[in-house]
């Protein structure tokens, strides 16, 4: 993880910097210049499908995020990992071996990195990854 970390990251224009900022206003992350856009009201205006996957157990990005931000787009298909995701959510991608979370070796739960770096992404997330991805190939 540390060197995924340590290479993964350049330097970042301030400009950016300022507009990521805009992620924590009222109405979240905004085009730049004084009068950007919300990009989430333009999520309806996209027209290529997009996999959008949350961890239910995700602190920076929780699962009703995920599954709000993938309803606001025109082609969104939304799926949550892990046995913590929300009860009512019907998305969810659940190996349940019927253990409690706390006694397991290897949990079924998925965090923010775990989607991608995680012990179970490999045979769990990227598959399906593949799969969307063969599914909508043009």
């Amino acid at each position: 993880m540390r060197r995924l970390l340590e290479g993964g990251f350049e330097t970042v224009p301030l400009s950016l910097l300022i507009q990521m900022g805009t992620v924590f206003s009222t109405g979240g992350l905004r085009a730049r210049g004084e009068d950007g856009e919300r990009y989430l009201d333009l999520l309806g205006e996209v027209d290529t499908p997009a996999l959008v996957i949350a961890g239910g157990v995700d602190p920076v990005i929780p699962p009703s995020v995920v599954k709000d931000t993938a309803a606001r787009m025109g082609k969104g298909e939304y799926v949550c990992f892990g046995k913590e995701c929300p009860e009512d959510d019907q998305a969810c991608v659940l190996h349940d071996d019927g253990m409690d979370l706390e006694l397991e070796e290897e949990p079924n739960y998925f965090s923010h990195y775990d989607l991608l770096v995680g012990k179970r992404a490999p045979d769990e997330v990227f598959p399906l990854i593949v799969s969307f991805l063969d599914e909508h190939n043009e």
